[in-house]
C-alpha cells in the first residue's frame, strides 16, 4: 500500500518578495503552489489546478508574474499596457507597493 500524500492546494493569494507584497489572482484563477518563489509565480484557472471554483467561464491560459528591481530607465505602466492592448481598471496603494489591475478584450497578436 502507498502512503498517502497531502495533495496540493491551489492559492488564492501568497506572499512575494521576502513580504513586500500579496499576489492575488483574477477572479476564477489560482497560484500554482510548486511555481511559487520569491519572484515568480504560474497562475492558471482554478479548476485546472484541480480546485473546485465556479470560473469555468474564464478563459484558459497561464499567467506568469515575475518581480524584478526597478532601474532607472525602467518600463513604464503605460508602456506595459499599450504593448499588451491593456486598459487599467484601478490602482491601489496602501503603505506599499501600487497593485494595479487592468483587462483586456484581445491580447497582443504577436503572442501566438
Amino acid at each position: 500500500m502507498l502512503p498517502e500524500t497531502t495533495p496540493i492546494v491551489p492559492l488564492l493569494n501568497a506572499q512575494i518578495a521576502s513580504g513586500a507584497g500579496t499576489l492575488v489572482p483574477p477572479s476564477g484563477y489560482c497560484i500554482e503552489p510548486s511555481s511559487l518563489a520569491q519572484k515568480f509565480a504560474a497562475i492558471a484557472r482554478c479548476d485546472l489546478l484541480e480546485a473546485e471554483n465556479s470560473a469555468l467561464d474564464k478563459p484558459i491560459g497561464l499567467l506568469t508574474v515575475s518581480i524584478a528591481k526597478s532601474r532607472a530607465n525602467a518600463v513604464s505602466m503605460s508602456d506595459i499596457l499599450s504593448a499588451s492592448n491593456a486598459t487599467m481598471i484601478e490602482t491601489m496603494t496602501s503603505s506599499g507597493p501600487e497593485v494595479v489591475r487592468a483587462t483586456t478584450a484581445t491580447p497582443p497578436l504577436d503572442l501566438f
